[in-house]
């Protein structure tokens, strides 16, 4: 067997003999000797950007506020008649006149004007006389220290589905006007009279028209 630096040697010599010859020597061969392989450069693995995961905030909700309970509406006079002066017969317009006595009992004992002023018409005189009683009650620190008219006796004179008219007899009682102290500053004298008393039904209701003395 013959070694390679043996034929590393012949090579040189050949070689170098056709040098000195001026001769070209041309190989019909080579002898191949793979160059080694560069081991590729390792790829390096570039792993993809963490992509973050949203955030999860928990829902943040706005504290509860309890709505406050609603003011209580005040109700309207119109609320307050009786159920029996609201009916549209002759004894609903009786109880309206009834209740009409009560409510200006009320208004010149607490005093308080607001009770006469939704149970005229504008064409009543009479009720407008009574609302400047109440006021002026009012505006000077005084008030009725009781009940000051009251219903003895009515019957219908005439009826119609829209208007009443009643004879009507009163009494007018023995009560006395006091000052925010309470001193007595007058006394009306118990007194009976007859009046004839007008009511008309407008707007689902009664309203007093007129209340005119008799003679």
């Amino acid at each position: 067997m013959i070694s390679r630096s043996k034929v590393r040697s012949g090579l040189r010599y050949a070689v170098g003999l056709a040098a000195a010859l001026g001769l070209v020597v041309v190989s019909s061969g080579c002898i191949y000797v793979p160059a080694p392989r560069s081991s590729p450069s390792p790829t390096a693995t570039v792993a993809p950007a963490p992509v973050p995961s949203p955030t999860v905030r928990p829902t943040v909700r706005p504290p509860t506020v309890p709505t406050p309970p609603a003011a209580p509406t005040a109700p309207s006079w119109s609320q307050t008649i009786p159920t029996d002066a609201q009916a549209r017969t002759e004894a609903g317009a009786a109880a309206f006149v009834r209740f009409y006595v009560e409510a200006v009992n009320a208004a010149w004992s607490a005093p308080d004007d607001e009770v006469l002023a939704q149970l005229g018409t504008a064409e009543c005189s009479s009720c407008d006389d009574y609302l400047e009683q109440s006021r002026f009650l009012m505006n000077n620190g005084q008030h009725n220290n009781g009940p000051t008219m009251e219903v003895l006796s009515q019957s219908i004179s005439s009826f119609t589905s829209a208007r009443a008219v009643l004879s009507v007899q009163l009494e007018g009682l023995a009560v006395e006007t006091v000052d925010a102290q309470g001193h007595v500053l007058s006394t009306a004298e118990s007194e009976v009279f007859n009046c004839t008393v007008s009511v008309v039904w407008r707007d689902g209701r009664w309203f007093l028209d007129s209340l005119v003395g008799e003679s």
